[in-house]
């Protein structure tokens, strides 16, 4: 008897501090294995007592890659007059996009992913489009921007990507110049 409880005393001490299987005296499980973090377990070799219980699941943020926006940078925007027929002023803006999951999960037009403003009065929400590369870039008249290019200074262009599973960049902001 004594010899029994002190083995008991072990087996719990041993419970307490390794794996978290669930101990049954009265049978002979030999326990599961914890898992492996994904929250599923060996249920053991049974025979009455219960099951090993499963993982917990792993660290981390519990945020995915396809949860992580793309990100738009090296952003700029000019109007230069355009030289050849009728004569107009002609937006254009750049912009670098990258995605965490590849550059092949970015959207290849971006509907409204060019916000422009005159002294940060919304004016106009055009397309955007981007290349295999994460290229982007945009042509406007300056009617259909709705921003005069003599207001190229007090102009900016909020420049925004898009991924495969709608993810939207923070904006990246340039000033309109004239050329």
């Amino acid at each position: 008897m004594q010899l029994r409880n002190g083995l008991m005393v072990v087996v719990l001490a041993l419970a307490a501090c390794g794996d978290k299987a669930t101990i049954d005296s009265g049978s002979t499980d030999t326990g599961g294995a914890g898992g492996d973090g994904s929250g599923a377990g060996a249920g053991g070799d049974d025979a009455g007592g219960t099951g090993g219980t499963g993982g917990t699941g792993g660290g981390g943020s519990g945020t995915t890659t396809s949860d992580q926006p793309p990100t738009m940078t090296a952003t700029d925007a000019w109007c230069t007059q355009h030289q050849t027929g009728e004569l107009r002023w002609i937006w254009t803006v750049q912009g670098q996009a990258d995605d965490p999951q590849g550059l092949d999960t970015l959207e290849l037009v971006v509907p409204e992913g060019v916000v422009v403003s005159v002294d940060g009065a919304e004016r106009a929400r055009l397309d955007l489009a981007c290349d295999p590369s994460g290229a982007c870039s945009g042509s406007f008249d300056e009617t259909e921007a709705n921003a005069p290019c003599a207001d190229a200074t007090r102009t900016s262009f909020a420049l925004i990507a898009l991924d495969e599973d709608g993810n939207r960049s923070a904006p990246s902001v340039a000033t309109g110049r004239l050329e």
